[in-house]
């Protein structure tokens, strides 16, 4: 062979070895499962989701990374909160577009549209929406052609803020329809025993095992009227108009707290009695807090014994409508109170509190936290939002009738007001 000819022999083979190299022989980035040691390493992520209600899920993300220069991308948490300006992840937000629906009752002839008062979604046992609202004025016609009207509480169920049942009116013993059974209901609560509590107009407190059939807590004063209800620890607070808070323990007693002779009225020192409007329970601090009338906050452990907090200004105290705690895994806690002409209030402990800019002066009725963020609604269809209850911007309802509540649940916030409005904003 030529010395030429060894050169262009030699040339090939190294040519060969090169191709062969670069098809898999070293370099690539190794299955996870691979025991070679220059496969590179494993890195597992572990993270923990804490939800409003303080349940807590954990998921675990397993990402190989090659031992020379490849590297991972952890995500921020979902609410943005404490990831660093310095971080290589990149947070997309994107904004769930609202289902706006007007509902009324297809249970009779007709029923006139009435304004939805108060939502609540029970995370506990039947894990759906409910929600109450004004007294529906309906016609009805029985089987013998004749036509009755009547009044009848609004009441809604759902499980997945899209299809909505109405409750059935009650009836008396003869079939025909009870004509004192409509009265407006403002608030609603769940619980062990009965599972949920309705509150409203000329002291009506009605309970129900589920959600469907409604009764009466015989004795109520028909006068009072109650705009908020709680439940925790097997204590029911319900609070309303002129300061009243009416409170029970049912300690396991079966038909306890059905019994009205055994709710008792609590009184707050050092406090000139005004509309409560809201009252909500805090897991975390085992406290009720309770918001109303001329920069009203009242706070207690018991149901029984309150303190009383005065907010904003002594030459012009403005009502306050909600208030809400937020919190996450990532060790973020707030609490946000909303109220009249764009008042919003946010706080780290309950205690010691700093008003936000809303940009807005419209009246601001309720507030909700989900999924690492707050939603605040109000009138002529506000609707506000925040990561950290500081912070507000601007969203778009798609409605311009006042939103009086809204909650969170499922995956879904969903707001109610006027015209039998309801609003539905489901995670993107």
């Amino acid at each position: 062979m030529t010395k030429r000819s060894k050169n262009l022999f030699v040339l090939y083979l190294a040519i060969l070895a090169c191709i062969v190299y670069l098809s898999g022989c070293g370099g690539g980035v190794a299955d996870s499962g691979s025991s070679s040691s220059s496969s590179g390493s494993t890195t597992t992520v572990t993270t923990t989701t804490s939800t409003s209600d303080n349940s807590t899920s954990s998921s675990t993300t397993t990402t190989s990374v090659a031992s020379s220069t490849t590297t991972t991308t952890i995500p921020p948490p979902l609410d943005n909160l404490t990831s660093s300006s310095s971080s290589s992840s990149t947070t997309t937000t994107t904004t769930a577009t609202p289902t706006v629906s007007s509902l009324t009752d297809p249970n009779y002839s007709s029923c006139t549209t009435v304004d939805f008062r108060g939502i609540k979604y029970d995370s506990f046992k039947y894990y759906n929406f409910i929600i109450v609202g004004d007294a529906e004025y309906c016609s009805a016609t029985d089987s013998n052609n004749v036509t009755y009207y009547f009044y009848n509480k609004t009441i809604l169920t759902s499980t997945d803020a899209v299809n909505w049942r109405f409750k059935a009116a009650r009836t008396n013993t003869y079939g025909s329809i009870d004509y004192g059974y409509g009265t407006s209901l403002y608030g609603v609560a769940y619980g062990a025993t009965p599972s949920y509590i309705a509150v409203g107009m000329r002291g009506s407190l009605i309970y129900s095992d589920d959600s469907t059939s409604w009764s009466y807590i015989n004795g109520d004063d028909n006068t009072t009227v109650f705009y908020g209800v709680a439940y925790a620890g097997n204590t029911y607070v319900a609070v309303g108009a002129n300061g009243v808070i009416k409170t029970v323990t049912s300690n396991g007693i079966p038909n306890y707290v059905t019994n009205y002779s055994n709710w008792t009225t609590a009184n707050v020192a050092g406090w000139t009695p005004q509309n409560l409007y809201r009252i909500a329970y805090d897991n975390a601090t085992s406290t009720f807090f309770a918001v109303g009338e001329s920069g009203t906050l009242l706070k207690s452990t018991n149901g029984t014994n309150w303190s009383y907090t005065f907010m904003g200004s002594i030459s012009n105290p403005l009502a306050l409508y909600d208030i809400v705690r937020g919190d996450n895994y990532t060790g973020f806690v707030k609490y946000v109170m909303v109220g009249e002409a764009g008042t919003i209030y946010s706080s780290t402990d309950g205690n010691t509190w700093t008003s936000r800019n809303s940009g807005t002066t419209a009246n601001l009725n309720g507030v909700a936290y989900g999924n690492n963020e707050f939603y605040v609604v109000g009138a002529s269809g506000t609707l506000l939002h925040s990561y950290n209850g500081e912070i507000w911007d601007n969203r778009t309802s798609g409605t311009t009738h006042t939103l009086f509540q809204i909650a969170y649940g499922s995956g879904n916030f969903v707001a109610v007001g006027e015209y039998g409005t309801v609003v539905a904003m489901p995670r993107p």
